[in-house]
């Protein structure tokens, strides 16, 4: 528990110094994520630790550090880069597909506790995404990188009245 409030700790101290040096923060895009695959018997409980820790409570501690930011400053907007796995569970998936609902939930918390702040919470659901993710090796069908980041831009270029709180990005063509 130590080792998480030092993490905690350090987190504010960046955005702290994030002010400083800008002004402000304007933006935060929680995009942290490990995953661990395995039977409810080969998750033991520090890997599921290790991947609720990086996957949910990182976007916890980053929001928890911006938010009095944001307030002060009469806005901005926090992505949380989730997961079609927050939607849709399978198989082996239990310390990712938990993370992962656990982030879509925190994102629609804060999306209904901030809005009243101009604070403007999303969260992105990319499918398969071409990437080295889990080990997997890239393939032409997945979602690209820059497809995500896209869908980033498009939410941040909204006017400021209205959000895009919830995308979901799949692949059109698989092999299926």
């Amino acid at each position: 528990m130590k080792a998480l409030a030092a993490v905690l700790k350090d987190v504010c101290s960046l955005v702290e110094a994030t002010k400083s040096e800008f002004g402000g923060v304007d933006i935060l895009v929680n995009n942290a994520g490990i995953v661990a695959e395995g039977s409810l018997e080969e998750i033991t409980p520090e890997i599921w630790g290790e991947v609720v820790n990086t996957n949910l409570t990182g976007a916890f501690y980053c929001s928890r550090a911006v938010v009095p930011v944001m307030r002060e400053q009469d806005g901005g907007d926090i992505i949380n880069i989730s997961s079609r796995a927050g939607i849709n569970a399978y198989e082996g998936g239990f310390a990712y597909n938990a993370s992962k609902f656990g982030l879509n939930g925190l994102s629609e918390a804060l999306f209904l506790e901030l809005k009243k702040y101009g604070i403007r919470v999303s969260y992105m659901m990319p499918g398969r995404v071409s990437t080295n993710f889990g080990d997997e090796e890239p393939e032409p069908w997945h979602v690209g990188p820059e497809d995500v980041a896209e869908l980033v831009l498009s939410a941040l270029s909204l006017n400021t009245r209205s959000v895009a709180s919830r995308i979901e990005i799949r692949p059109v063509r698989t092999p299926y």
